[in-house]
């Protein structure tokens, strides 16, 4: 009898350590700490398949991961169960991005159905209705076979992103694709390839860094830069930088930044103190939402969301303004 008692008892804290384990994991969930988690969800998802509760957490924390096709696994699983009304907006955005980029148009059409009436699927034909016509030059020489992106116009200057190899520039013998960097070319040397070299290495420090904008005067930079919290989770933060004697001085992290979500793709109007950028701050429409603030007395104000008219389930990133006005 003392016997059974103590194996009720062992039983009894079992479930206590269980329940507590999980409340942990949902805390670590909770505060987007996926790298911690997804390898304890698949754990627990092996144990019960049927739970879809546990298996919708961990194809969540594949996608904010990057891991879109293990993602897509797990949410066809909750699909075939018949749970997929525990989906939100980010879910079937996520399972129509993904079928997006495996071609498959018509059944990324039916996937966004799923989404609000009020966001439109684009297919092309909207810009191919449009008035509005452009001819789209290739820059030549001052591409590469890597990625370039987000330009700034900074007076006789273009500074641009890209994760071009530093070997080009002498300053890497890795032939593989770099981390993210900011770039500028000089329009007074005739565009040629060396007139490219790499942005302030002040600014260009740590790993990840891009997307910048400038005060209409040159000597403030705000732009985006990597970041890892407690947790070993890759977010990216706003930073900036004053331009002193010909010299970016104060480089820090301005006060919107969180190590729970992502800020990044600042765009700076000098006229309204105000910043633009792209953030993926919990209670947003979608994934990464536009969100802006105000530069008060030296501090910014709390991130206000654009709303619905500009945001959606998808993504929105990458915001640009016409002659910083």
């Amino acid at each position: 009898m003392i016997k059974l008692k103590h194996l009720f008892f062992l039983i009894f804290l079992l479930k206590i350590s269980l329940s507590f384990g999980q409340k942990k994991l949902d805390k670590l969930y909770k505060e987007h700490a996926y790298a911690s988690v997804v390898t304890k969800y698949e754990k627990l998802v092996k144990k019960d398949s049927t739970d879809c509760e546990l298996r919708h957490k961990l194809a969540v924390s594949y996608a904010h991961l990057n891991f879109h096709e293990e993602a897509f696994e797990q949410y066809n699983k909750i699909i075939k169960l018949g749970k997929s009304d525990i989906f939100d907006s980010y879910d079937w955005n996520e399972i129509g991005q993904l079928q997006l980029r495996l071609g498959n148009q018509k059944e990324a059409a039916a996937i966004f159905k799923h989404l609000d009436k009020n966001v439109l699927f684009f297919d092309g034909k909207q810009e191919a209705n449009s008035k509005l016509k452009y001819e789209v030059i290739n820059w030549g020489e001052m591409n590469t076979q890597f990625s370039e992106f987000s330009p700034f116009l900074l007076n006789n200057k273009i500074v641009f992103t890209s994760d071009r190899s530093f070997s080009l520039y002498g300053k890497s013998t890795d032939n593989e694709r770099s981390y993210l960097s900011l770039f500028e070319m000089d329009f007074s040397l005739n565009q040629k390839t060396n007139s490219i070299k790499r942005f302030s290495g002040k600014i260009n420090s740590g790993f990840e860094n891009g997307t910048a904008s400038f005060s209409s005067k040159g000597d403030l930079i705000f732009y985006t830069k990597s970041s890892t919290n407690v947790h070993g989770v890759h977010y990216s933060k706003i930073y900036s930088a004053i331009l002193i004697n010909n010299k970016w001085k104060y480089v820090h992290p301005i006060s919107i930044n969180s190590d729970s979500y992502s800020n990044g793709h600042p765009v700076f109007l000098d006229s309204l103190k105000m910043l633009i950028y792209a953030s993926d701050i919990p209670g947003g429409y979608g994934g990464m939402d536009l969100y802006y603030s105000f530069l008060k007395e030296g501090l910014w104000s709390d991130p206000i969301n654009f709303g619905p008219k500009v945001n959606t389930p998808f993504n929105e990133l990458f915001p640009t303004v016409n002659n910083n006005t």
